[in-house]
Formats: C-alpha cells, sequence, structure tokens
C-alpha cells in the first residue's frame, strides 16, 4: 500500500472538493487546526498535501525518520550499560516488520506523516491469544476519539466496593508515612520524613506520585543549602527526580486540601491489576453508518490491590477530610 493511500489521498489535486462531513468532532478540530481561510475554501489535512510545499516537507521529514533503525534495547543491570535485545518478541515488529502488509519503513513513514499533519499518530495493536503483540497496523488519527476512563481512578481512590481497592485506600492500601503539619503546603522535611518512612528494601524501587499541584510545591522547595529538592530529567526518556527518586504524575491523585493523602512514595509494582475475565468485542454498525464506518466496543473487568501495604507510605495533610455530603467525619468509607 503507498504512502499516500494510507494518508487517504487517491484523487489528482484538481479533482472535486470533497462533500463536507457533518461531524462536530472531525470538523472542529480542522478548524482548530488550520483555522478557516479568507478565501472560503476548506483547508484540511487531506487538502493541504494537494499544497506542492506542504507535501514535500511531509515526505522529507516521514522518510527521514522512517529510514532511521529503531532498534530495541534492555539494561543488562550494570548502570547505565545495555543491550539490544534481539531475541525480544518486540524487536523484530518494531525494527523489521510491524505486520505482514507493510514494512517497517513504510509504517513508521505512515505515523510519521500522520504526526504532521494530524498532531496526532496512533497504531492498532494485534493480540494473540496469549495477549502477546503480533502486529501494529496505523490508525487515521481522525478516525481515532480519545477518552478517559473515569473509572480508572478507581486503582487510586476505589473503595473494593464493585471497584479496585485503591492505593489511596485508608484501610488496605498505602500505609500512612507523614501527617503534614499545614492544611495547604508541604515542607522540605515532610518530604525528607515520607522518604525514611519507607523501608530501605523498598527504596531502591521506589518513586514518587502527585498530581501536578503538589509537584508545583515540590518543585520550589529546597534543603539547607538552598538547593533544589526536584531535579529535572535531561533524558527524554527518564523521568525528574525528587531527593534522587523518579517523580510522577497522575490526575487521579488528589490535589491540596485538609485531610487528602496528596504523595505517595514506595515501590508501586507492588499495586496488582488482574484480569477478572476475558475481554469480550461488540461491532457497532449503526452508530457510524451515516460515515460507512464501523465501530467496535471492547470492556474487560479488572481488579487492584496493593500486595505488600508496607511498600508504599504516603503523605496526609493536616486537618479531617470533608465528607462527600459536605459534612465534616473521621472516616469517609476508604476513599482515601
Amino acid at each position: 500500500m503507498g504512502f499516500l493511500s494510507w494518508l487517504g489521498i487517491n484523487k489528482p489535486r484538481d479533482a472535486p472538493m470533497l462533500p463536507d462531513i457533518q461531524d462536530n468532532v472531525r470538523d472542529s478540530g480542522n478548524l482548530f487546526v488550520f483555522g478557516m481561510t479568507h478565501s472560503g475554501e476548506r483547508v484540511d489535512e487531506r487538502t493541504a498535501m494537494q499544497i506542492v510545499t506542504v507535501y514535500a516537507c511531509v515526505r522529507l521529514l516521514s522518510n527521514t525518520i522512517a529510514g532511521l533503525p529503531l532498534h530495541l534495547y534492555r539494561y543488562t543491570g550494570a548502570g547505565e550499560d545495555k543491550e539490544r535485545a534481539t531475541d525480544h518478541p518486540l524487536y523484530k515488529i518494531l525494527y523489521r516488520q510491524p505486520n505482514p502488509e507493510m514494512s517497517s519503513f513504510s509504517f513508521w513513514e505512515a505515523l510519521m506523516c500522520h504526526l504532521l499533519l494530524w498532531g496526532n499518530a496512533y497504531a492498532q495493536i494485534v493480540r494473540d491469544g496469549k495477549n502477546g503483540i503480533v502486529g501494529l497496523y496505523p490508525l487515521l488519527p481522525e478516525n481515532v476519539e480519545i477518552d478517559r476512563d473515569p473509572k480508572s481512578g478507581a486503582f487510586f481512590t476505589g473503595d473494593g466496593d464493585k471497584k479496585p481497592l485503591g492505593i489511596l485506600d485508608e484501610t488496605g492500601g498505602a500505609e500512612l508515612g507523614v501527617t503534614a503539619a499545614s492544611q495547604t503546603a508541604i515542607t522540605f522535611d515532610e518530604v525528607f520524613d515520607l522518604y525514611y518512612s519507607l523501608k530501605s528494601p523498598y527504596r531502591r524501587n521506589a518513586q514518587f506520585v502527585c498530581n501536578e499541584t503538589i509537584l508545583l510545591q515540590l518543585m520550589k522547595l529546597k534543603d539547607k543549602n538552598d538547593n533544589y529538592l526536584w531535579k529535572p530529567s535531561l533524558d527524554i526518556a527518564k523521568p525528574d527526580t525528587l531527593l534522587g527518586r523518579p517523580i510522577r504524575t497522575s490526575s487521579f491523585m488528589p490535589g491540596i486540601a485538609r485531610g487528602e493523602r496528596v504523595l505517595l512514595f514506595g515501590d508501586m509494582k507492588n499495586y496488582w491489576v488482574a484480569d477478572r475475565q476475558n475481554r469480550t468485542f461488540r461491532r457497532l454498525n449503526e452508530l457510524y453508518a451515516r460515515t460507512d464506518q464501523v465501530g467496535f466496543l471492547t470492556t474487560q473487568r479488572v481488579d487492584g490491590r496493593l500486595i505488600l501495604p508496607e511498600s508504599v507510605k504516603v503523605l496526609k495533610m493536616a486537618g479531617t477530610k470533608a465528607a462527600t455530603g459536605g459534612t465534616t467525619g473521621g472516616n469517609t468509607g476508604g476513599n482515601g
């Protein structure tokens, strides 16, 4: 399949204009990225590629990136040393042939082209019966809609009642390491106390987790020598650090508020997520019939729990957490 076919471009420059697609999501995306033109002509990803300059730039960048070798490496355990993981199942997929219909060059050329024109690139992951990855197929970004499942937050705040037991749960989640003296701020000493509240065997693989509001506070903390605790990463593949340990953010972590558990520190690999049943698939023929498309709805039931509560410690803000109904109380049912 050719380069232009993956873009959905198969008409000459002087072909009639494509009919307007009455799709609010798709049309609003085009207008947001490209804007309206004074001439009234529609400008989107496809019509832009009919301009020689745009086509040349996209082709040059796509071909250049696609021509670069993509190797898969593994750390050897000796410091930062690494070696090519040629025996890994993903090595052949990423380096040689992502799927039976495309070479590695054409696959990465298509994804790079999507990235340049749509701002995002997506690939369908094809798995076998053992959940192993056997292929990657590029997807047109205009046919992909990203949605965050609100139930994913249950891995943080779930109380175990028809949902996973979250890592922030007061009864089965992370153990309390430090209670802040303030309801609105975190100090250097409290972060230091949280670090050493975790037993040393768990500190080797430990990391901090918080939301971006907390991160902003932590970025401003200094030690007694006026040095920042937070260190930005100089490697794009590695996270920033706090006290020498990785720090990551999640929108599901609570913000600053009285009684909230706002900063985790520990070995997150001890929070296990288990499949409760096989995936189910539903074919949605009518929903996208107007645009000659077919949708698929996938459902999978999972559960989660922190296996070793002592392996993760949490910093809690001062005060009593407000109950959902607006009154204050002690325990709020384990929603932590």
